[in-house]
């Protein structure tokens, strides 16, 4: 996050992945999206957080280990990149029972869902294969009142209008867009700065929106 003050996480992740296995792997908008929480601390702290579609938890570790959130629950809908998420939560040392949770979880299963959190985060999840509504209703369905969520969506998804049709759908939401221009959000994230963009070249072609959705309405 920050060499001069050595400061980072550590993840267990794959170049190279199975197909459908692309948790396995960080990307563009989960490094940028770390950031944003890492240098604004105080939009998670002491808050109640739910990552959705975790990945390797690069968001959830970044929350948790210099956000200080109040609780955080990792969740992704298979078991495999799940397990690899709580062991880079372990590899950071930041696992507390009861305020760390990992949870095998389908958005399709929406209204099963009991919890209720302060806030959702998320980052490549607008895609092809995206259930739109279900992620909207289960939107609705996770938060509390005046929650919000933050999504990142990188400007070239070309799926990101159905999403925030389906958001709007549900008519509880108001939502701000923020572009992450800083270069602090968008340097290498590896001390060999020639090496990190030629594993994450989007840093460099894409442009980082954060969608942060306010619940306004019960």
């Amino acid at each position: 996050m920050d060499y001069e003050k050595n400061e980072g996480i550590y993840l267990n992740e794959l170049l190279l992945f199975p197909d459908k296995m692309d948790g396995l792997h960080i990307w563009e908008a989960g490094i940028v999206l770390a950031r944003y929480f890492y240098h604004s601390p105080e939009i998670l702290q002491g808050k109640s957080v739910i990552d959705l579609g975790t990945g390797v938890g690069v968001l959830g570790i970044t929350a948790a280990k210099y956000s200080k959130c109040k609780s955080i629950t990792f969740s992704d809908y298979k078991k495999e990149i799940l397990d690899n998420a709580i062991s880079n939560v372990k590899k950071n040392k930041i696992y507390e029972d009861g305020t760390t949770i990992g949870m095998v979880f389908d958005w399709s299963d929406y209204a099963k869902l009991k919890q209720k959190y302060d806030v959702i985060i998320a980052s490549d999840v607008i895609y092809a294969g995206t259930p739109f509504k279900d992620l909207a209703l289960l939107m609705d369905k996770a938060l509390n009142k005046g929650g919000e969520a933050y999504i990142m969506i990188p400007n070239e998804r070309m799926y990101a209008p159905k999403f925030l049709e389906a958001v709007d759908e549900v008519g509880k939401f108001e939502l701000t867009k923020i572009e992450l221009e800083d270069p602090k959000y968008l340097v290498s994230p590896l001390k060999n700065e020639k090496e990190g963009f030629q594993h994450f070249a989007g840093l460099k072609e894409l442009k980082f929106i954060v969608h942060k959705f306010v619940k306004v309405k019960e």
